[in-house]
């Protein structure tokens, strides 16, 4: 299973992005939680004060924004990504729908095809231009 991750800034404009084989992952839930930690610790990394991480796993986004501890089986990967959270208070995670996700989606696949974690920063990978304007095309749509 792979892990894309994306970083736009408010015009949807692609900033950095990244894939990720995660071997010993099987569960997509659990895909998902990794890729949403592999954003914030990038983003930690990267010193940004102010990040919205958006996803379109509803049951992700719900569990992360919960204030009661979770007691799933996944629990302990979610309290990890809520204790990144609650030290920084200008990071929110919020839901989008897949249709304005398919340049995560689109990484998350190429991510198969490579042996390690590849970050592109400032330049794009081959093939996800076609992903970047159809997620734009379609926040546009919804406004």
């Amino acid at each position: 299973m792979g892990i894309g991750v994306v970083m736009r800034d408010e015009h949807g404009e692609l900033l950095v992005s990244l894939c990720a084989q995660k071997r010993i992952v099987t569960s997509p839930l659990v895909a998902e939680f990794q890729a949403l930690w592999c954003a914030m610790q990038l983003c930690a990394d990267l010193n940004l004060s102010k990040v919205v991480f958006e996803g379109d796993a509803l049951s992700v986004i719900k569990a992360v924004n919960d204030t009661e501890a979770s007691w799933e089986w996944h629990g302990q990967l979610v309290e990890n990504i809520k204790g990144i959270l609650k030290n920084r208070s200008n990071w929110t995670v919020t839901h989008t729908y897949r249709e304005c996700n398919s340049v995560a989606h689109f990484l998350a696949k190429s991510s198969l095809l490579v042996n390690e974690e590849t970050i592109w920063i400032e330049e794009d990978p081959i093939g996800i231009q076609y992903y970047v304007q159809k997620d734009k095309d379609v926040t546009v749509e919804e406004e």
